[in-house]
């Protein structure tokens, strides 16, 4: 699979979803036609307080790598946790719950790279979910 192609196909969206009873949230995601930018945002407070940028794509050793930067706009710390889902080319999921959530602490105004892999060679679409930690 060449780089290209990948690229069109592999990152259909990104999704950010606030946690607790609201599960909207944010979803960037990539059209496959010119490779720009779509945002759909459901939930105005979290998406004011993060910038997703800066979105990539690769094949290493038949695994689809993933990264995006995400930007705190707040100027106060953020407890995150942040879970990748991976697609096959028509769209249906493979490797269910094989990752954790994985923690995700911004300070204000930070920014972080991060970053998933897939577990299967089938993998050829993402899906990010990143949710905020309710303090209990």
């Amino acid at each position: 699979m060449n780089l290209l192609s990948n690229w069109s196909i592999c990152l259909t969206c990104l999704v950010l979803v606030a946690c607790s009873q609201n599960t909207s949230g944010i979803s960037l995601g990539i059209d496959s036609i010119n490779a720009q930018p779509v945002v759909k945002i459901d939930n105005p407070n979290l998406a004011s307080k993060l910038v997703l940028s800066d979105i990539k794509t690769k094949v290493v050793n038949d695994l689809l790598v993933v990264q995006a930067n995400v930007i705190s706009t707040a100027d106060f710390d953020q407890t995150l946790q942040y879970k990748f889902y991976w697609f096959d080319h028509l769209g249906f999921e493979v490797e269910r719950d094989s990752s954790p959530w994985q923690p995700l602490k911004l300070h204000g105004h930070q920014q972080v790279s991060i970053q998933g892999t897939a577990l299967s060679s089938s993998a050829e679409q993402a899906h990010i979910y990143i949710r905020e930690v309710v303090k209990q």
